[in-house]
This record gives structure tokens, sequence and C-alpha cells, in this order.
């Protein structure tokens, strides 16, 4: 808490001994022992005249968009140019007791400004239960502001704590309230959920809250096919929240890994030999864009994560078992050349086939981890290969009118000479033939 104090120091310097505070996350990331991203303030001072103090003190001022007015500015480390974000409100009430009353949970509901922290609800107590729980009625606070039943869950997901089963109740109960909130904060929380390292628990509070069919519609099918109906192979929910908690902790790859399946449901047919999803990689792939579009996703976003979906199934038939190289260099060349067309890379599309498993068995999930492995191998050597200096094109047909041959292994030994001594720096791919043909002549 000290190096918390020092590092607001220059704002509490300038606003003299009037009353304000730091509040809210900053103090709760601190006592979980992370480094805070920014500072949060709140006071009773007039805000114009917080903003004239900021910039007679050379501080560039914003107001940001949070409903009531909030200034924002930023303090800069000079020894190491660190930059850290404050954001300074005016209490919501008379009192800073009154502020923290308003706060959504009690573990954000803390105050310090001298190093001593004022916790009126409890917040040291939930943060060493790791609960996560409303600073009063959380009826109350979710009827003010629907969103905190999302950011409750995304809570869990960051900081792998449980909900208060009251708060969880009332979140089921008013789920339905969450769709008059902002479908861009969607995106950004359930972002922050997704990347979170707790997020299995927090995706299945989703779904068991209600919020899952409100916010994701196009998600919710496959939770309605459970693993006790014989027709299925899969539990496709389980599936699901198994690849997003084992897969890369990227933005892409997180939210390819909850839509990649996400048609199941509607291409699921039954046949002799079993249940098959017949080109659900296709149709999963419009829904997900459907989805990201509805959500307010960013284009770039959408056209990765819809590439992803759309080719996660061919990635794995490059690994052939038996081969000699297993992993055809060729085959994995033309997918990341579709994987550029459809705007999304290919690393991520491997990572999120090594992510693509659930199975129960010890030696089917060793055999994926195994085939990822050779791809990242394959793919490392592809990179190296596309990156090596190449002959320039003609030199086949120019080494058999210079040396009068006809096409057969020793053009190819005089290919592999040139392609040797191209390595080896003695020529370049500008080097004039004529040049190479000495060299070679003179071998």
């Amino acid at each position: 808490m000290e190096e918390l104090i020092k590092k607001a120091a220059p704002i509490f310097e300038l606003l003299g001994d009037n009353e304000i505070y730091l509040v809210g996350g900053t103090i709760r990331d601190v006592l979980l022992g992370r480094q805070p991203r920014d500072l949060d303030f709140a006071t009773s001072l007039d805000l114009i005249f917080v903003e004239d103090r900021l910039r007679s003190a050379g501080f560039t001022t914003w107001n940001i968009d949070k409903g009531p007015r909030v200034i924002g500015t930023k303090l800069i480390n000079e020894d190491t140019g660190e930059v850290t974000v404050v954001e300074i409100a005016n209490y919501r009430g008379q009192t800073i007791e009154e502020d923290l009353e308003h706060r959504d949970f009690t573990i954000n509901a803390m105050a310090t400004r001298d190093g001593k922290i004022i916790d009126p609800f409890g917040g040291l107590k939930d943060i060493s239960k790791q609960l996560i729980k409303c600073t009063k009625s959380s009826s109350d606070r979710f009827s003010e502001d629907p969103f905190r039943m999302l950011r409750a869950i995304r809570f869990v997901s960051t900081l792998g704590f449980r909900l208060e089963e009251r708060t969880k109740d009332n979140i089921e109960a008013y789920a339905h309230s969450i769709l008059i909130t902002s479908k861009e904060r969607w995106f950004n929380e359930l972002t922050k959920l997704l990347l979170g390292d707790n997020v299995k628990p927090a995706l299945e509070l989703l779904f068991k809250t209600r919020l899952l069919g409100y916010l994701l519609p196009e998600v919710y099918p496959i939770t309605m096919t459970p693993r006790t109906q014989t027709s299925l192979t899969k539990d496709l929910w389980y599936h699901t929240k198994i690849v997003v908690s084992k897969s890369q902790l990227t933005l892409m790859v997180r939210w390819a890994a909850l839509l990649h399946d996400i048609a199941k449901p509607q291409t699921m047919i039954e046949l002799t030999e079993g249940t098959h999803f017949f080109q659900h990689e296709y149709l999963g792939a419009e829904l997900a864009d459907a989805t990201l579009i509805r959500i307010r996703a960013g284009f770039e976003i959408r056209q990765s994560v819809r590439g992803l979906v759309s080719l996660h199934q061919r990635i794995g038939d490059t690994v052939s078992r038996g081969n000699d190289p297993p992993v055809s260099i060729n085959a994995l060349r033309r997918l990341a050349r579709d994987c550029d067309v459809r705007k999304c890379n290919i690393e991520d599309l491997v990572e999120l086939f090594a992510a693509d498993c659930s199975s129960g068995r010890k030696d089917v999930v060793e055999r994926q981890q195994v085939h990822a492995d050779l791809l990242r191998q394959a793919l490392k050597k592809m990179r190296e290969e596309d990156l090596r200096p190449r002959l320039p094109k003609g030199i086949g047909e120019a080494l058999m009118a210079h040396f009068n041959l006809k096409p057969g292994p020793e053009v190819g030994e005089l290919k592999k000479r040139l392609d040797d001594m191209l390595l080896s720096g003695t020529i370049i791919s500008q080097t004039p033939f004529d040049k190479m043909f000495k060299l070679l002549e003179e071998l």
C-alpha cells in the first residue's frame, strides 16, 4: 500500500489536504499483489477546480464518458517512463462512505489516502475469502446498473474468486435486464472474461445465471446437447469450455475457441456409422461473424475469428501418420495462403488445433499434443524456408541450354550445387547466369 500512496503522491500533493481518496479496484489489485494499471480517485471537490489545478501544473486532462463527469489525466515516471492513467470523479453521495455504498462489490468498495483503508462493507474480509459480493442488496446494485452482473462473472475469471450464492441468484433473476446495456461494453467485458485464467467456471456461471442466452444466443444451442444423449459423442458445451480454457491466452484464439463449434447443433446428422456435423465450420464462420457484429467487435477481430473458425477442420489434415515428413510443408504453405486470404494467422490456427481436444482418454490427448508439436516444428521450418534466398526463376532452362542437357538428374545436381553456393554466400539471387555457370565449370 505504501508503494501505491507514493505513486499517487503527485495528485494528493497538488490538491492539498482537500477531501480526495484513492478508491475501488486500484486498492483491490494492490492487496492482491497485482500492479494496478490505473489510479481511480473520488473527491468532493468541484471538478472544474480540479481540472484547473491539473492544467496549471502542466497536466493534460480529458473528459471520460462514464455517465457522471469524470476527468482523466496521466502520471509519467521520469525514471522508467511508465505511464499511469488517472481518473478523478465526484462522490456518488455526500461523503466517501456514501460513495463506497454505491459501488458494485465489496472488494471494490474501499478507499485510502494515507495508507489507512476505509472499508465499511468488509472488502478486506471478502478478498481473504475470495468472494464476490455486492455492497448491499445485490438486487439494488443490479437494478441500478445491470452491467454489473457481467462484471461479477468477469471477476470470477480474472481473479479466480467465487460468487456469493445470493449474488448469483439475483443475477439469474435479473439476467434479462442485461439487454438494456451497451453492446460495445459486452464485447469488452466478455473479452476480459475470456482472457482470464479461471475462464471455465466463469463460462459455466454465464450459463447457469441465464446471461449466456441473452449475451450470446448463437452459442446457447450447444448447451442443449448433453453427453447423456446417446446420439452425441460429445457434450458440446463441456467441450467448448475445455477448449477455451486450454487455448492460448490471446484475443483471437480465445474468441475462436468459444465460437468454433457453434454450428454443430444445426448441422448434426445421424448416420449408421455415427454422428456427423457436415460443414459445421463454414456455417460456424457465418454465425461467429454475426455474433461479433452484433456485439460490436472490430472489423479485424471479426475477420480473424471468422477465418479461424472456417479453417479449424483443415489444420489437422496436414498431419499424416507414417509419412516422412509427418507434416507436408506444401500443404501447410497452402493453408497459410488461405489464412492470409481470410485475414487470420496460421500460428493462431495451430494453437486452436492444439486446444481442440476434450477427450478423457490420455492417449488421445497425448496424440493431439504430438500432432500440435509437429505442426509447430513444420511451421517454423516453413518460415525459415520462406526467408532463405532462392535461385532465380528460369535457372533450370538456362542450365539445360548452357550445358546442352535434357531434363533429368544432372540438371537437379547442378541446381543443388548452385543452391549450396547461394546459402554459403558465394553467389546471390541477382548474380548473372553466365557468372554462375562459370563457377560451376570451375568446380
